[in-house]
């Protein structure tokens, strides 16, 4: 049986992943006019990905501010879910012999971050 290479990312709370316009993955966060915000990406192919849900919740606990920590959760994304937003990364995920790289597991640079809280 073969098996794929899922990636996990950390979500901002309530969103509806069906719905671009209310979901948001986490990609970084900072400050937008003077008020702390979480900033990411309307697609998981383009957020920061971990290799599990420990790596991530660890990521989160390290290094998100305490208001993030209330607001975002760890979720899994398997292959297809991504295919057509990141076709480097399907390829990776679909790869079981080889690590997904870890360039592949960083957030996009050249698209427009979202900011949500």
């Amino acid at each position: 049986m073969t098996v794929m290479h899922g990636v996990y990312v950390i979500c901002r709370n309530g969103g509806n992943p069906s719905d671009p316009r209310d979901y948001c993955c986490y990609a970084a966060h900072g400050e937008k006019g003077g008020v702390p915000d979480a900033i990411g990406y309307d697609t998981a192919a383009h957020a920061r990905k971990f290799r599990s849900a420990r790596d991530a919740q660890d990521y989160m606990e390290r290094i998100l501010p305490e208001w993030g920590l209330s607001n975002h959760h760890v979720s899994e994304v398997r292959p297809w879910d991504i295919f057509l937003d990141g076709l480097q990364l399907y390829a990776a995920m679909c790869r079981t012999d080889e690590p997904i790289p870890d360039v592949q597991l960083e957030p996009t640079k050249d698209r427009l971050l979202i900011w949500r809280r």
